[in-house]
């Protein structure tokens, strides 16, 4: 059996370009998360209870940023001298590692309890939401989504079940696992995680189709109501008489088919109606042709077919907005199974080497996913974004009690 000959980041060309990326992340990644922070804080149309996940979800990013600059200046230090800088030492690195795994298990949980909270409020009523997402339960619930990673890895590490320490083949603080059995444990909780998620936005995706279909069926069968009790209208309107109007009082039914009441030749004289003493002559509106009126009738179905579509407006652009919401959430779980799947094949490879780091700087990428996604496609942070990054907080609608201050609203 061929050994695997061990890799080594000597290359400085490398080594710097590792550390630029690590930068750029971290910096995205601190001003992108502390963008959604202020927004929620400044807009009181941002501060639901889904936001207060997102806000979960944006500090543990925050934290994974912030720990960054010091992956890149580990990664370019001289950690050949004796004693080593503190950024290469193994309790520095133990720290930094330890924050990072933590705060991506948390953010993996974090996504679960939002997918979760996207399939009751899609799918079920204000008040069944209410009744299983309740304010202090979403307060258990974000301490829990903390404790359990910190609790895996923590126990995992005063076990000896893994080791954090400073990697110098990769110049990367990381950790390393001398047990197989940690691996399966914490692998499979966070797997466990991720394929919930997957399946509470499957579940979203045919509710959604089937709602959609559900209310094309009703317009339809709406319209066709219509268009029926028109052409019964119409007929009835066709076949009942008419009434002439005589002078200004007195009306006197007059039938279409009635031979004394209208002359035979196009060119007679205007018929007279004997009443009394006087003769008036009789003053009538002429019928309108059956065929017009059955397109005006058909002018009706058709104005009340389209109202029919607009029923409810304000209900169908709240569902239509909840929907847009959980889309702009579900590319932010899918950017990050992205960034996790390079790291987890290339970690679980005994012979995948090389790539290592860079699936590490991918990995990481996750930390300044969910505020990019939200500035250009959530509708309602991506005003607000625009408002905090021109200085106009004034624009921003329903201020909170904070922005108003800020203002002198």
């Amino acid at each position: 059996m061929t050994p695997i000959m061990l890799f080594f980041l000597d290359d400085r060309a490398q080594q710097s370009i590792i550390a630029l990326m690590f930068s750029v992340i971290s910096f995205l990644g601190v001003i992108g998360n502390l963008l959604v922070f202020f927004a929620v804080l400044l807009s009181r149309k941002l501060q639901t209870q889904t936001n207060v996940l997102v806000v979960n979800l944006c500090v543990a990013d925050f934290l994974t940023s912030i720990s960054l600059p010091f992956q890149a200046a580990a990664g370019v230090v001289d950690d050949s001298s004796s004693p080593r800088s503190f950024l290469s030492s193994d309790g520095f690195c133990a720290v930094i590692t330890m924050l990072e795994i933590v705060c991506l298990g948390c953010s993996i949980l974090t996504m679960t309890m939002i997918a979760v909270n996207r399939l009751i409020v899609v799918t079920r009523s204000k008040s069944a939401y209410g009744q299983v997402f309740p304010r202090p339960l979403l307060v258990v619930m974000i301490v829990i989504v903390w404790l359990i990673p910190l609790t895996e890895f923590g126990v995992a590490v005063l076990t000896g079940h893994i080791t954090l320490d400073y990697y110098p083949r990769f110049r990367v603080c990381a950790w390393r696992e001398d047990y197989p059995i940690s691996k399966f444990l914490i692998g499979g909780t966070f797997a466990l995680a991720l394929f919930i998620t997957l399946c509470c936005y499957v579940k979203i995706y045919f509710f959604v189709r089937r709602h959609a279909r559900a209310v094309t069926n009703d317009l339809r069968n709406e319209s066709i109501n219509l268009q029926l009790r028109s052409h019964s209208r119409s007929l009835h309107t066709r076949h009942s008489p008419r009434r002439l109007s005589i002078g200004s009082d007195i009306h006197v039914p007059v039938a279409w088919n009635t031979v004394d009441a209208f002359p035979a030749a196009d060119n007679s004289p205007m018929p007279v109606v004997k009443t009394g003493k006087h003769n008036h002559l009789a003053s009538f509106s002429p019928q309108i042709p059956a065929r017009c009126q059955h397109n005006e009738n058909a002018e009706v179905v058709s104005t009340r077919a389209s109202s029919a579509v607009t029923d409810h407006p304000q209900a169908k652009h709240n569902k239509a907005l909840e929907t847009d919401i959980t889309k702009n959430l579900f590319l932010v779980v899918c950017a990050f199974v992205i960034s996790i799947v390079p790291f987890t094949i290339c970690f679980a490879l005994p012979s995948c080497q090389e790539p290592f780091v860079y699936t590490l700087v991918i990995l990481t990428m996750s930390s300044c996913v969910n505020p990019i996604i939200n500035g250009f496609k959530h509708p309602h942070f991506r005003p607000v974004f625009k408002s905090i990054l021109l200085c106009r907080l004034a624009d921003i609608q329903q201020p909170s009690r904070l922005a108003r201050k800020l203002t002198k609203r």
